[in-house]
């Protein structure tokens, strides 16, 4: 469920304790006494890319190179107590690696292009994950913060104990179009995502055929995966063939997304097959499988900042 919806719930209910109005974040985003720094974040790099400057959204992002390392700087307004929390107690951190989180598809979208550009097929995109080292200076002092980053997450045990059952050709095309979202390669995930449900149909054979023989893939989804996610309402059938044309698009024709919109539709689609997979069938090891799936995929967003945006908290406070 997306944070509009959490908060609506919550603004919504009728019986709201002053002692229980609190939301992540909270005691940063009503600071009143903000910093202005400089979030430096450092990559490493095994082909060279030129020195950028990208804008957006009326942010800067500075992006340059120094033998193998990228640098990656952006300038924030910065909660005092998150600084002292941070220097302090290193308490706070996830905070700061959800600014960089939220630019990284504008950062990535850039090194696409050089990557296309200088037919460099060494340069390579990134995730949160990916950052060797990061930092807050404050602007005034130049004084240097280090944030504790990165941190190495273990795998999800439930999956681990049913994997064995399921290593089928169309669960690892998924698996790879979630490890495409997270490295930031919406376009790659979008084809990952469609040749995972493409193998899906032809494994538990469920092909609708038109009159000439061959398949009918928008059919076969609307009779086979006509699902309603509770989460968020979409029709996986809907959504699929959304991103089964733009697969096309991308693939036949170069299509390249807009950042957002690619990290959106990357989101949705293999949330949506994930879906697919949940319900279809009797296999209920196979959709216990999916149903872990889908908790490593909201856990793993947690832990590489989008739920720990503060520039989105400010603009949506829930109380």
């Amino acid at each position: 469920m997306s944070f509009s919806k959490i908060f609506k719930k919550l603004k919504n209910t009728a019986y709201k304790p002053k002692h229980l109005r609190y939301y992540i974040g909270q005691e940063y985003v009503e600071d009143n006494v903000k910093i202005p720094v400089e979030i430096h974040a450092q990559l490493f790099s095994p082909g060279e890319i030129s020195d950028a400057v990208i804008n957006f959204d009326e942010k800067t992002v500075w992006l340059n190179q120094r033998g193998s390392i990228i640098s990656i700087t952006i300038r924030e307004k910065l909660s005092k107590k998150l600084i002292e929390d941070i220097q302090q107690k290193h308490r706070g951190d996830n905070f700061i690696v959800a600014y960089i989180a939220e630019i990284m598809p504008y950062v990535n979208h850039e090194i696409l292009n050089q990557r296309y550009l200088k037919g460099h097929f060494l340069i390579r995109t990134y995730s949160v994950m990916d950052i060797s080292d990061l930092c807050i200076i404050i602007s005034e002092t130049c004084e240097r913060i280090l944030v504790m980053w990165p941190m190495a997450i273990g795998s999800f045990p439930p999956l681990v104990d049913l994997q064995s059952k399921f290593n089928r050709t169309y669960i690892r095309d998924l698996v790879d179009s979630m490890h495409a979202y997270f490295s930031g390669n919406y376009e790659d995930c979008i084809r990952k995502s469609i040749t995972s449900i493409e193998t899906f149909i032809k494994y538990h054979g469920i092909q609708v055929y038109k009159s000439n023989g061959k398949i009918d893939f928008k059919n076969t989804l609307q009779t086979h995966m006509n699902i309603v996610c509770p989460m968020n309402g979409e029709n996986a059938a809907n959504v699929i063939w959304e991103a089964y044309k733009i697969r096309n698009d991308i693939v036949h024709d170069g299509k390249r997304l807009d950042p957002i919109d690619g990290k959106r539709l990357g989101k949705r689609v293999t949330h949506l097959i994930n879906e697919v997979y949940k319900n279809y069938g009797s296999e209920e090891d196979l959709k216990q499988y999916a149903f872990f799936l889908e908790d490593q995929f909201l856990s793993l967003e947690m832990h590489l900042g989008d739920f720990y945006s503060l520039n989105w908290l400010e603009k949506n406070k829930p109380f």
